[in-house]
């Protein structure tokens, strides 16, 4: 009887009846990953190699072997080069993984509301009522599914750890009742940065 393979590298250590080839399949798919990622943009826009190599100002073969290579293998400029033939930027998060998870948070957020500024100045320079009422309903959207999400994480932390927090108008030992803010105090405030 054939023994199902789960995954390519199974597929491959069971083809060449070598455990190992698994191990060996999987980090090559690992250092594949921004390959795939670029090949798959230039695919979705409908771009040839051809073009992208005439928009980099090099050989098709280079595009070829670019594609066919491993993440390590790839200089940043190319990268670069690459997508901005398929009229893309590239926006890079560093983040060291020791860094409090807060302070993560904090950088996201912060990304958040520069794209978000992005998007209130394309409203204001194009002057079309209709990308404005859209605009504006993707922020009421975003807040809506922000709002929502983080209610839901929160009661999971709440439900998780058995924490009980005063209901609205308690006061709970050792603890100063908290503060009412309205939402123009909200937005007065300045944001807390890290």
């Amino acid at each position: 009887m054939a023994r199902i393979s789960h995954s390519v590298a199974e597929m491959a250590a069971d083809i060449l009846d070598d455990p190992s080839a698994k191990e060996r399949v999987e980090k090559l798919i690992a250092n594949r990953r921004l390959i795939e990622q670029l090949t798959l943009q230039r695919l979705l826009r409908e771009k040839t190699q051809t073009e992208v190599a005439k928009h980099m100002g090099c050989h098709t073969s280079k595009i070829s072997r670019m594609e066919a290579g491993s993440d390590q293998d790839l200089k940043l400029g190319d990268i670069l080069g690459y997508l901005s033939a398929l009229d893309m930027n590239l926006s890079m998060i560093m983040s060291d993984p020791t860094s409090p998870i807060a302070v993560r948070i904090k950088h996201a957020v912060f990304q958040i509301d520069d794209l978000l500024k992005e998007l209130t100045k394309l409203a204001s320079l194009s002057g079309d009522e209709q990308i404005t009422s859209g605009i504006d309903r993707f922020y009421h959207e975003v807040l809506f599914n922000f709002i929502k999400n983080f209610k839901s994480t929160y009661d999971e932390f709440r439900d998780r750890l058995q924490i009980s927090f005063p209901e609205e108008g308690e006061s709970a030992e050792g603890v100063d009742e908290v503060q009412k803010i309205s939402p123009e105090e909200v937005s007065q405030r300045e944001p807390v940065q890290s």
